[in-house]
């Protein structure tokens, strides 16, 4: 075995072509592809992990305002009282429950409104809408509140 230490035989200089010692020159093709491959998902994965704040503040206040209005129904129920909701610029009010939009600028459509205590509702659309985009937040009558789209406008 050949060694560096001071006093070892010296070593040959340049690539040996002997079979016992392979040729290293470095990385061969198939791996320098992967690497690359690997980096780019990598990439690719991190430019899909960030989402717009803008549209996930609106994904959030669509996901609290059904929240809030599923509550304000099994309020609505509990009582045997309508539960009025009335929206304001930077917030909305459902009966006790008030939700402020983490965006100022949000607006919902129909401004003002009554949930029955009915079991069941008529079919029901609000629209929660920030700049250029748009949630709409409803039910059949039968399901609970969710967000029925997730399409923006432009």
């Amino acid at each position: 075995m050949q060694t560096s230490v001071p006093g070892s035989p010296e070593r040959p200089r340049g690539p040996t072509k002997s079979p016992s010692q392979p040729l290293c020159r470095g990385f061969t093709l198939l791996e320098l592809l992967l690497v690359v491959t690997l980096m780019a998902l990598a990439t690719a994965g991190v430019s899909l992990a960030i989402r717009d704040t803008a549209q996930k503040d609106l994904d959030l206040d669509a996901q609290q305002l059904a929240a809030a209005l599923n509550a304000a129904h099994a309020q609505a129920r509990t009582t045997g009282v309508p539960v009025p909701w009335q929206a304001s610029m930077g917030s909305v009010a459902l009966g006790g429950i008030r939700l402020v939009w983490r965006n100022a600028t949000t607006q919902l459509t129909p401004g003002n409104g009554m949930l029955s205590p009915e079991p069941l509702l008529p079919p029901f659309q609000l629209t929660v809408q920030q700049n250029n985009q748009t949630r709409v937040v409803g039910t059949d009558g039968v399901r609970p509140f969710q967000i029925l789209d997730a399409v923006a406008t432009p």
